[in-house]
């Protein structure tokens, strides 16, 4: 094992307090990403925002059901056809 030299030790010193910094620093990122995410979603956590979206998606697919049965039951009500005419 080679010995360490002052040097040594604080060049390893810099590059544990650079890598704090940039750790910190993506700690803000990401904090302040979930308080936008709180503001315009209500939730702050990729799994709260995961959950949301599933949930909006089936509140899509069902206004999209409910829709068409409506325009089906439109089209049945009147011979549509006849307006070409």
């Amino acid at each position: 094992m080679a010995v360490k030299t002052a040097d040594d030790v604080k060049r390893v010193k810099k590059l544990i307090q650079e890598a704090e910094v940039k750790a910190a620093k993506a700690q803000g990122v990401l904090d302040n990403l979930e308080e936008k995410w709180k503001e315009r979603y209500g939730e702050g956590t990729l799994t709260a925002a995961k959950q949301a979206y599933s949930e909006l998606q089936t509140k899509i697919q069902k206004q999209e059901k409910r829709r068409d049965e409506l325009m089906k039951e439109l089209d049945n009500l009147y011979d549509w056809d006849s307006l070409e005419e």
